[in-house]
This record gives structure tokens, sequence and C-alpha cells, in this order.
């Protein structure tokens, strides 16, 4: 290898150590109470990653990454703080609301707890849930008689929902309402519970969150997660014919276990990541399958867009 090449490895592997232990260096701060970030608005930059590794791979000499580097960062952080000073956006009721729970504009660090459901239809045969959610810990705990099931502990964050039936389909939204900053003394834990019978379709929007969704005890048609710096697991079962997945997160943490006698296919791109693959064979760049997956009558196929991150799928 020559020197040239040498000089140019040397160079990235010092300007991603720089990047990974500044990120490194704000969680530990959040975490520790030192510093106090709005981390739904943080997460949302985490494009800026692709533009520091697009620098990163540029041939141009080091001194002048960096300077590039500095100048997205000086304006990423520009842009940051120019949105947390605008506050939250009013979103205005519609006639679809069923709950509307006002913002407590007193102490941030105050907690409360809420809860809400929905009745089960008798006619619902498909069901979708919607839910945008900044920081916090999110667990499906199971299966209810309603249609939904929600519950908050901790900071006084506030949610609102609503619900449209037409069709036989029902569609839940549930939507954070208020501004949730990390610390040590701060905790946002939701709870959620669905209905087994509908064959569902999620959508979920995440910030710096630990999302775990027990799914296998459902009939789970497609699953889509936007997140930022996010520990996702998912637990997935044999009870749809095709299930489809979509993953696209930053800085996260991602483990999925799929059922031993499915099928499943994997695509997509990882930047920076690592991968633990369990029982999958390497179809083409890009592209992982089990054996005998165009034989599974059961089939799972995901799809991910992760940037460093570790990513994983098991067979139970």
């Amino acid at each position: 290898m020559s020197d040239k090449n040498t000089n140019h490895m040397k160079h990235g592997n010092i300007f991603w150590g720089v990047v990974l232990i500044v990120i490194g260096f704000l969680f530990l701060f959040d975490k520790l109470g030192m510093l106090d970030f709005q981390w739904s608005l943080f997460w949302r930059l985490w494009p800026v990653l692709l533009i520091l590794w697009g620098i990163s791979i540029i041939p141009m000499r080091g001194i002048f990454k960096i300077m590039l580097a500095l100048v997205v960062g000086a304006l990423s952080i520009g842009f940051y703080y120019q949105q947390a000073g605008k506050g939250d956006i009013d979103r205005s009721a519609s006639r679809f609301w069923l709950y509307d729970n006002s913002r407590n504009d007193g102490d941030e660090n105050r907690y409360s707890d809420q809860a809400f459901s929905a009745e089960m239809p008798d006619s619902i045969s498909v069901a979708s849930l919607k839910m945008d959610a900044a920081a916090g810990d999110f667990r499906l705990e199971g299966p209810c008689e309603n249609l939904f099931e929600f519950s908050k502990s901790g900071q006084s964050v506030n949610y609102t929902y609503r619900v449209e039936e037409f069709a036989g389909k029902a569609s839940v939204f549930i939507t954070q309402e208020s501004d949730f900053h990390l610390g040590r003394k701060n905790r946002n834990e939701v709870n959620l519970q669905l209905n087994p019978s509908p064959l569902w379709d999620i959508d979920v929007e995440i910030g710096a969150a630990d999302f775990s969704f027990d799914l296998s005890g459902f009939k789970v048609r497609k699953l889509d997660i936007d997140g930022g710096a996010t520990s996702i697991d998912l637990v997935f079962g044999n009870l749809c014919d095709s299930t489809n997945v979509s993953i696209s997160a930053a800085a996260s943490s991602i483990d999925l276990v799929i059922p031993e006698n499915s099928g499943c296919r994997i695509e997509g791109s990882s930047v920076l990541s690592s991968r633990d693959l369990e029982g999958f064979d390497k179809i083409e760049k890009g592209r992982y399958e089990t054996k005998g997956f165009a034989e599974a009558t059961q089939k799972i196929y995901i799809n991910i867009d992760a940037a460093v991150s570790s990513f994983s799928v098991r067979r139970k």
C-alpha cells in the first residue's frame, strides 16, 4: 500500500474518531445531567453524519477536511438553537380528535401520568398506528381487548391522539405535543397495547429513544421506523403471511428476532455500521436471504438504511 493511501486511511480514522468521541461526550453529559439538549430537534440533524462521511472521503488534504467539517458543525449547531428557540408548533385540533390533553407550561421536571384508549369496533379488520414521539422509553406490552391502550409515566410530556374509522379500517394517531428534555432526573416511559385481531400497519418516528416492541402476537403487515440515535429491539411472529419492515436510523443499535421457520430477506445500505446476520446467505451486495426463502410460506422483508449503527438479526 502506498504512503498516500496509508495517510488517507490515517486521516479518515482520525476524522471519524473525533466525530464519534464528540457524539459520545454529548450522550454522556446529557445522561449525567451536565447538559440539557432538546433531542426532539437534535436527532433530526442525523443527516449531518452523512455529510461528514462525504467530507471524509473527498480526496483533499486532511486540514481542509477538518475545516470543512467545523463549518458544517457550526451551521448545524446554529440551526439547532434557531429551531429550539421557536418552541413547539401548535397543532390545531380537527374534527377527528377524540382526546386533547392541554399543555402544561409549568416546571418541565414535574412528573405526571397519562392514559387513554379507544374501544375496538366489531367491523374493524385492518388497523394502522402512526406514532410521532421524540425521546423516552417505549414498550409494546402485549394484547388488549380495546383497539389500543396507551399509558405514560414520568416527566410532564403531553400526548394527544385521534382515531379515524372508514370502510372497516381504523387509523390511530398518537403525537407528542410538548418538549422533553433528557437528563439525569428526567424520564418518559410509554407503554402501549394493541388488539391482536386486526391486520396492523405501524409507522413510528422517534428520536433519542429506547424502543422495544414484541410483535410476535400480532398480525403485522407493515412496520416503518424512522429513528435518530435510538436503541431498537423488535421481535416478530409468523401470524402474517408477509411482513414488510423498513428501518432508517443513525448512531443506533438495532436488534431483530425473527421466527426460525420464517423466510427473511434483508436489503439496504449501512454506512460505517456493523452487521451480525445469523443464518443468512449473501445473495449480492446489500442483499441477504435465509436458506429456502423462496419456498417459505411466511416471509419477512427487511429494508435497512443505517449510518454509524450496529445491526443484528437472530432466528428463534
